[in-house]
């Protein structure tokens, strides 16, 4: 295998998908994206087998939460991402923390679109009506899989991102791909993400009835993320 090894891990709509294309920019570095999306028979020896038939020198790959907890024939999934790091992948950690931003882009994307390429030009995405209910199940889903993901990576030495210090802001991108770098102490280099987040600034813009969700929300457990936009 790569004698440089480490899997992105997370929840998506969770700026994966940017890192992913940030990283695999970097020289000596090549990164796979969501390689276990589908059930594999074995997942660890299908992961190091995809790590061997890249023939680079850093090689890294994408694995979401749910990957590990409703796609893949794992029989003891608590202790996956243990065999991984005794195997000598590096764990990279990228969280989302504002739970109600989250939901939302996951809302959007159901309707837009998962990603977009800076190719692809300026998005131009109309105002959605959010059904209440959809966003209360979508930030407790997200929330559930948040601790499920700390459970996960228990004892492990990991390295911690979150999309809002790392991600959100396009200056904070080189800088992350070289924390990142020092971490599997191998060199960095220039990285540009072939990706655009879709959001807007202002998060109001994006939604019809942003005034119903706003009073929704402030009436349930998640109105302080309400506070921190």
């Amino acid at each position: 295998m790569s004698p440089v090894r480490f899997v992105l891990f997370g929840r998506g709509r969770s700026g994966t998908t940017a890192l992913v294309s940030l990283l695999d920019n970097v020289k000596d570095i090549h990164c796979d994206g969501e390689i276990l999306s589908r059930p594999v028979l074995l997942p660890q020896l299908y992961l190091q087998s995809c790590c061997a038939n890249s023939h680079a020198n850093v090689y890294g790959c994408k694995i979401l939460s749910y990957h590990i907890r409703d796609v893949q024939p794992i029989l003891k999934r608590r202790r996956f991402l243990n065999r991984l790091d005794n195997a000598g992948f590096k764990i990279i950690h990228l969280q989302r923390r504002n739970l109600f931003l989250h939901a939302l882009s996951n809302l959007k994307a159901r309707v837009f679109g998962f990603y977009q390429k800076k190719a692809d030009g300026p998005a131009r995405s109309k105002p959605i009506t959010v059904q209440l209910e959809s966003l209360l199940d979508w930030v407790q889903r997200s929330e559930q899989l948040a601790k499920y993901e700390l459970e996960l990576l228990q004892g492990l030495n990991i390295l911690s991102l979150t999309y809002e210090d790392n991600l959100q802001d396009s200056s904070h991108h080189q800088p992350t791909v070289d924390q990142i770098c020092s971490f599997l102490g191998v060199p960095s280099s220039s990285a540009t993400s072939a990706y655009r987040k879709q959001s807007s600034s202002c998060w109001q813009d994006e939604i019809a009835n942003y005034q119903e969700v706003t009073d929704f929300l402030s009436k349930t457990p998640y109105a302080h993320y309400l506070d921190d936009i």
